[in-house]
C-alpha cells in the first residue's frame, strides 16, 4: 500500500468532531510508536547523538506532524540497525509538542536548545517567533516551514521544500505556459484562498505579487478560510464572483476535501493549486476522485510509485511496522529524508573536522551549505548553499485516475527571496 491510497478516511465534509477524533487517533498511534526514543537506552550518553523534534502533534496540524515523528523514530531505528547509526553513535530523539501555541513553542525550544545537535521542526508562526533565538543560539534545524521569516533571512534553518513564495511562482510559470491565451483572449485570474495565519499567507509577498504581475496574471486578492470547512459554498461563491479561474492555497487535506467536493457538485468550475503539503493522498477519498482532479500542486518530493532507494525503504518500513494507512503520508516520507540529511551532515562534518568535539553549529552549517543540489536518496531534492536554504527544483503534480502523478519533469523554481535576506552567515 502506498501513501497515495489512504483507506479509513471517509468521504464527505469533516466537521470539528471528526477532525478531533482523527487527531486523537493519531496521538494514540504516536504514543505507541514514538515514546521509545525518550526512554534511556542501554548505550551511554557518550555513545549517543542527541536529536530534537519541535512541532504540533495534537492540535491544528497534528495529523501532519504525528506521522512525521513516527517516521523519524523508525528512520533512526533503521539507521541504527542497518547503517551503524550516525557516525557509529545511536540516535536519541527528544520531542516536544508545541500544539501550535507560541508559549508552548518557546518552552519546547528552551528544552531542546543547547542539548541537541540537529533538529526537525514545523510551524510557521511559531518559528517566526523563534527565529531570533534560533539564530542567537545557533539552533540548526530542518523544517517543513519554508516561510518568509523562518528560512530567510539566511541562518541556521533549512527547508525540505522550496520557499513558499517560490512555489507560487513555480505554479505561475506552469500556468502561463499551459494557458490558452488565444482562446481565452485574456490572461489567467488567480485568487489566494487560504488560512488567515502566517502559514496560510506564506506564499504572498511583495515579490510573489510582482512576479504574477510580470507574468500577466491578474491577482484578484485573498479569501480567508478556516481550517475546518463547514460552509464551502461561501468562499467558492466569492471566488466565482471575483472572476477567478484558479485558487492558490496553502491549505491541507482536511480543508481541501470539502472545497473540492462542493466545487465539483455545484459546478463552480474553479481550479486549485497547492504547495507541496497540499499534494496529499488523503484529499482524494475526501473529495472523490473526479472532484479531486481540479487540484494541482507544486511538489518537490518523489511519488510513492517511483522506484527509488528511499521510497523502497519507506514502503518496506510501512509493511514491516504495520504503519496505519492514515500515517503513510508525505510527512512520514519527509521524516526519512530529514533523517538521511542529518546522518549525512554529521558524518561529512566529522570526516572534515576529524573530532567529535569540534562538531558545532557552525561546522554543521558549513557542511550542509556545501551540498549544492542534492538528491536525498530518491525522497526529495534540496539545494543548500551559502545563499540558499531550500529546494530549488520541483515538479507540477496533478490527480489522474485517483492518484497523484507528475505533470512535468523537474524544473527550477523562480527565486523570489529578497536580496537583502541573502547575506551569508558563514563563509
Amino acid at each position: 500500500m502506498s501513501f497515495w491510497n489512504l483507506k479509513g478516511i471517509s468521504e464527505g465534509n469533516w466537521d470539528r468532531r471528526d477532525f478531533l477524533k482523527f487527531t486523537a487517533a493519531s496521538a494514540v498511534a504516536l504514543s505507541a510508536a514514538s515514546l521509545l526514543p525518550r526512554m534511556a537506552s542501554k548505550a551511554s550518553a557518550a555513545e549517543e547523538i542527541q536529536l530534537g523534534f519541535l512541532g504540533d502533534l495534537t492540535k491544528a496540524i497534528g495529523f501532519f506532524n504525528s506521522p512525521r515523528l513516527i517516521g523519524l523514530r523508525y528512520a533512526y531505528e533503521y539507521l541504527q540497525e542497518k547503517e551503524n547509526g550516525i557516525a557509529g553513535r545511536k540516535p536519541n530523539l527528544t520531542w516536544y509538542d508545541h500544539k501550535s501555541d507560541p508559549t508552548e513553542a518557546v518552552s519546547g525550544f528552551s528544552l531542546l536548545s543547547g542539548k541537541t545537535l540537529l533538529n526537525s521542526s514545523c510551524g510557521s508562526g511559531e518559528q517566526q517567533l523563534l527565529k531570533p533565538r534560533y539564530e542567537a543560539e545557533k539552533f540548526v534545524t530542518f523544517t517543513c516551514s519554508a516561510t518568509p521569516g523562518v528560512i530567510y533571512p539566511l541562518g541556521h534553518v533549512f527547508a525540505t521544500t522550496p520557499y513558499f513564495p517560490n512555489q507560487l511562482g513555480f505554479f505561475i510559470d506552469w500556468l502561463v505556459d499551459t494557458w490558452d491565451w488565444k482562446g481565452k483572449g485574456r490572461g489567467p485570474k488567480v485568487v489566494s484562498m487560504s488560512y488567515p495565519s502566517p502559514y496560510g499567507k506564506s506564499h504572498l509577498t511583495n515579490e510573489s505579487k510582482e512576479y504574477m504581475k510580470q507574468k500577466k496574471v491578474e491577482f484578484l486578492g485573498e479569501i480567508d478560510i478556516p481550517f475546518v470547512i463547514v460552509d464551502p459554498t461561501t468562499p467558492l461563491t466569492k471566488a466565482k464572483d471575483m472572476g477567478a479561474d484558479w485558487a492558490f492555497t496553502a491549505s491541507l487535506f482536511a480543508t481541501l476535501g470539502p472545497l473540492l467536493k462542493e466545487n465539483h457538485e455545484k459546478g463552480f468550475g474553479l481550479k486549485f493549486a497547492a504547495n507541496s503539503f497540499g499534494v496529499a493522498p488523503a484529499v482524494i477519498p475526501r473529495a472523490g476522485a473526479q472532484a479531486a482532479e481540479a487540484l494541482h500542486g507544486t511538489f518537490a518530493f518523489y511519488f510513492a510509485h517511483e522506484d527509488t532507494e528511499g521510497m523502497r525503504l519507506v514502503k518496506q518500513n510501512w509493511e514491516a511496522k504495520n504503519v496505519r494507512p492514515e500515517d503513510r503520508t508525505i510527512g512520514f516520507v519527509q521524516a526519512w529524508m530529514e533523517a538521511f540529511m542529518i546522518k549525512a551532515a554529521v558524518e561529512e562534518t566529522l570526516d572534515r573536522v576529524k573530532d567529535w568535539k569540534k562538531i558545532n553549529s557552525k561546522e554543521l552549517v558549513l557542511t550542509i551549505q556545501n551540498w549544492g543540489t542534492r538528491d536525498i536518496r530518491g525522497l526529495g531534492k534540496v539545494t543548500y548553499s551559502k545563499d540558499s536554504r531550500d529546494a530549488k527544483t520541483a515538479r507540477m503534480a496533478g490527480i489522474k485516475n485517483g492518484q497523484w502523478v507528475p505533470l512535468t519533469d523537474w524544473r527550477p523554481v523562480p527565486n523570489l527571496v529578497p536580496k537583502d535576506w541573502l547575506k551569508p552567515i558563514y563563509t
